[in-house]
């Protein structure tokens, strides 16, 4: 692939919101940084080949709170620049976005569709997608911007040529395929509850079908709908329960969470599945096995 530097001709300072979040090891949280007050940190950022978080908590934590979960980002610019290949976007084309965010990916499709082409973006959180409308606004980037649930497509502009989801999903809606003509493309992060997603590319087919292949790893947040659950047990239920513990090899534990060796697979197995790590010591590290569905 060509460097993303390349590929992204549009800067994504315009959409990146004033105030944005990052990790906090003290509270093992998020805190936010302003640009008014902080404008070579956020710079940094911006210009930087990271992902950027720019909300928490579906926008329930205030500036001087800690945020606790991550809900909306500015993607990471290689990444965004290998969905946008995968994508395969021509000047003319209709496309549906799933998950608006800042507005960025949808000014880079805009700029690939051109003046005979038309991009449609939803978002399900209305403050988010109206920051983006704004930005989109002010860069001069003609996107048709809808507030609502993204699983669900958006049928006034049906059939579309293409479809990129910037959230993860771990079942592929029944809406996308029907609303992409014959012979389009699906882009999504895809995946299970272990491990990554998976950048995984559609072909949809005469009979209703879609069919395509799982590709590099990346990491998503799940769409609002489809969000990962988590065992979290009582007292009274670990004190109940029945424990047991399997010794395995630093290069076994590897395999099994690395991608790129068992970790995808396994996922596939036991989709409701997730692991957890604690380091035990410079020798030991103590790995956890959930599973949402049995509440083992």
């Amino acid at each position: 692939m060509r460097d993303w530097r390349d590929v992204l001709t549009v800067p994504r300072d315009a959409f990146v919101p004033s105030l944005v979040w990052v990790d906090d090891p003290r509270s093992d949280g998020f805190v936010a940084i302003a640009r008014e007050k902080s404008e070579s940190e956020w710079r940094a950022l911006v210009d930087s080949d990271v992902p950027i978080v720019t909300q928490v908590d579906d926008g329930a934590t205030t500036a001087e709170q800690v945020g606790l979960r991550p809900t909306s980002s500015c993607s990471q610019p290689f990444i965004v620049a290998a969905m946008l290949e995968a994508l395969d976007v021509r000047p003319g084309h209709r496309v549906l976005e799933i998950g608006t965010g800042t507005g960025w990916n949808a000014a880079l499709l805009a700029e690939r569709v051109g003046e005979r082409g038309k991009v449609t973006s939803i978002e399900i959180d209305p403050a988010v997608a109206d920051h983006a409308c704004q930005a989109l606004g002010r860069t001069g980037h003609r996107v048709q911007v809808i507030v609502g649930d993204g699983t669900l497509g958006y049928s006034p502009g049906t059939p579309y040529d293409r479809i990129i989801s910037t959230a993860s999903v771990a079942r592929i809606p029944r809406m996308w395929i029907q609303q992409t003509r014959p012979g389009g493309v699906i882009v999504t992060p895809w995946g299970t509850d272990f491990g990554d997603d998976a950048l995984t590319r559609l072909t949809t087919r005469d009979d209703g079908s879609a069919v395509g292949r799982c590709g590099r790893n990346l990491t998503f947040m799940r769409v609002r709908s489809q969000r990962r659950d988590f065992v979290d047990p009582s007292e009274e239920e670990l004190a109940s329960a029945h424990v047991s513990s399997t010794e395995r090899t630093a290069r076994e534990l590897f395999e099994m969470v690395e991608f790129t060796h068992a970790a995808f697979t396994i996922g596939l197995r036991v989709p409701h599945c997730y692991y957890t790590v604690e380091d035990v010591s410079t020798n030991r590290r103590h790995i956890e096995l959930h599973d949402v569905r049995t509440r083992s």
